[in-house]
């Protein structure tokens, strides 16, 4: 997230080299990653939580799948069962919500059309997706995107005020 914001306030640099090298592809990229690496900026760092998370959605996909203990124990209100999927789909929605929500804090690039159709259509893909799948899942990445959301929060005002 840190990273997020350093990219974003070189926004306006990145800008100018773009303009300024628009005729050669490889020079530009190369000038940015200088300027990346002059203001200590790591680009591909937006991608790790995203990576780190993915084998402990599948560990605990696979695990509520062959979990007898967890099968037919009530949980909260409606979710009688974190196995099975959620009956009046609430969690899957507010899982979808709260990646929209997520997507308010992250860095917009305006040149890259297709990235912002990319980010708005995960939220409603993975939200189709959910409804299907055990309960539990939806209810951790919920819990996670809340979480999340938060820390952006708090390192948006850290940021900002810095």
């Amino acid at each position: 997230m840190i990273s997020l914001y350093k990219t974003k306030k070189l926004s306006p640099e990145i800008k100018f080299l773009k303009n300024k090298y628009a005729h050669d592809k490889t020079l530009f990229n190369q000038k940015q990653m200088e300027l990346y690496q002059k203001h200590d900026v790591n680009p591909i760092t937006g991608c790790l939580p995203m990576v780190i998370q993915m084998p402990i959605w599948i560990g605990l996909y696979r695990m509520l799948l062959n979990s007898i203990e967890l099968y037919q124990q009530p949980f909260i209100f409606w979710i009688n069962d974190l196995t099975m999927p959620d009956k009046y789909y609430i969690f899957p929605v507010m899982m979808g919500l709260s990646m929209c929500v997520q997507n308010f804090f992250q860095n917009h690039n305006d040149d890259q059309e297709q990235m912002k159709y990319v980010k708005w259509f995960l939220p409603f893909f993975l939200t189709g997706i959910m409804i299907q799948l055990p309960s539990g899942l939806s209810i951790y990445i919920f819990t996670n995107n809340i979480l999340t959301i938060i820390q952006q929060i708090y390192i948006k005002k850290t940021y900002e005020n810095s």
